[in-house]
């Protein structure tokens, strides 16, 4: 690895073996990652990032966190050009107490110890923490503490209830919340519902989900999923499924009419269920990952030869491996985990490929020699080009997903590069 001042003059002279590459942002990825990119040189990464505004150069592992990152970007992005006749406030030199008290280092590093302990000792997903119902637990405890006398210790276990009390809760609550839902249903005019089927491979048991989106008077798009009901009538046909979609709608005073839109997949079934009285919208989604499936898993379409035979080969050997290193422990010895292909996954094949791509330099001393004369065989270019390609359909099945804010000019803007 390259020190700061030996990256620091490749970058003065512009050497070729210096490559500056944007982050691959996903949502689960900080947004901190905006404003940074990775520096490599000849090809390996650095243990350095650059800043996009003002080109300084910062040290970064992935067990150090993005937080001197985060205090780089605010300071970099609220800096401003000063002139001559402008005089300096007081108020550029701290940060106003008012809105945001200061913690402690010794507090905020207390809490990190007692987040990574709390996802080990449960096996809980590091994410939690930054989920809406944990981080709405804990601001519930910290404001029962500032309630309760300092001069006193409250052992938590005092205010936490029992997990049988929770679960005898989870009913009410669910009641409480259901009311309200078909008070609001009650005050629409107009909304679209989401419609979809599916089997248990294990049970047996299949399912409809009803989903409902409406779009409020101030123009916010509210999302409720109204439930998730087995379907236990005597077959599938349309009348039938046409017939448990209503039921369920009536339970939410809701009902179809030719002003309703319903989104749903295009099987023909499902096609028929919602021919008249409803607006049937194709789901894009749906499409997209259709076509990307039968472009790397069918032999022919509509009795016509599918021209993809490389890029399959190279993808069926992509998932053998996949399947291989799942199966063999190997998984532990990787920067990442790789992912196997679903086909209910939408745009499952970039996933597996580009994560498998990240990876790919970290297999040739991992695999055993019975699958690295396989891997030897694939083309890494090829690999690189697919999953260039695939990122866009990605990029395209994110925003079509986005159930915060209503997407039509990214609709169109997608129509127009497929």
């Amino acid at each position: 690895m390259l020190s700061k001042k030996e990256i620091q003059e490749l970058i003065d002279k512009e050497n070729s073996s210096l490559k500056i590459v944007k982050p691959t942002i996903t949502p689960k990825s900080s947004s901190v990652w905006i404003s940074f990119c990775y520096i490599y040189v000849n090809d390996i990464k650095q243990e350095y990032v650059i800043c996009n505004k003002c080109e300084d150069l910062f040290v970064y592992k992935h067990s150090y966190g993005t937080n001197s990152l985060s205090k780089h970007v605010k300071h970099c992005h609220n800096m401003k050009p000063t002139s001559i006749n402008t005089q300096s406030s007081i108020k550029q030199f701290y940060k106003s107490s008012k809105n945001e008290p200061v913690i402690p280092n010794r507090i905020r590093q207390e809490i990190k110890t007692a987040c990574t302990e709390f996802a080990v000792l449960d096996c809980r997903p590091f994410k939690t923490v930054n989920d809406l119902g944990f981080q709405n637990l804990a601001q519930k405890i910290f404001n029962a503490g500032r309630c309760l006398p300092m001069s006193q210790e409250v052992n938590v276990k005092n205010l936490l209830p029992h997990s049988s009390t929770v679960s005898r809760h989870v009913d009410l609550l669910y009641d409480e919340k259901r009311e309200q839902l078909v008070a609001i249903c009650q005050k629409m005019m107009s909304y679209t519902i989401v419609v979809d089927f599916w089997k248990d491979k294990y049970t047996g048991i299949h399912y409809g989900g009803i989903s409902l989106h409406h779009v409020s008077n101030d123009w916010k798009l509210n999302c409720f999923v109204l439930d998730c009901y087995p379907y236990e009538l005597e077959s599938f046909t349309a009348i039938n499924t046409r017939k448990f979609v209503e039921s369920i709608l009536s339970e939410f005073n809701l009902q179809l009419n030719d002003s309703i839109y319903v989104v749903s997949d295009n099987e023909p079934k499902i096609v028929a269920t919602f021919k008249l009285k409803c607006q049937r919208v194709g789901c894009s989604v749906h499409y997209i990952n259709k076509q990307l499936e039968h472009a790397l898993t069918k032999k022919e379409i509509d009795k016509m030869p599918v021209s993809c035979g490389i890029v399959q080969e190279l993808f069926d050997r992509t998932e053998t491996l996949v399947a291989h290193l799942r199966g063999s422990y190997k998984q532990t010895k990787m920067s990442k985990r790789v992912q196997t292909y679903s086909e209910t996954r939408f745009n499952g094949a970039f996933h597996m490929l580009n994560i498998f791509l990240q990876i790919f330099d970290e297999l040739f001393i991992i695999l055993d020699d019975s699958h690295l004369n396989e891997f030897l065989t694939m083309d890494r270019d090829l690999l690189e080009e697919i999953c260039s390609f695939l990122k866009i359909f990605d990029q395209a099945i994110e925003e079509l997903s986005e159930d915060k804010h209503q997407r039509y000019s990214k609709f169109f803007h997608f129509g127009d590069v497929f």
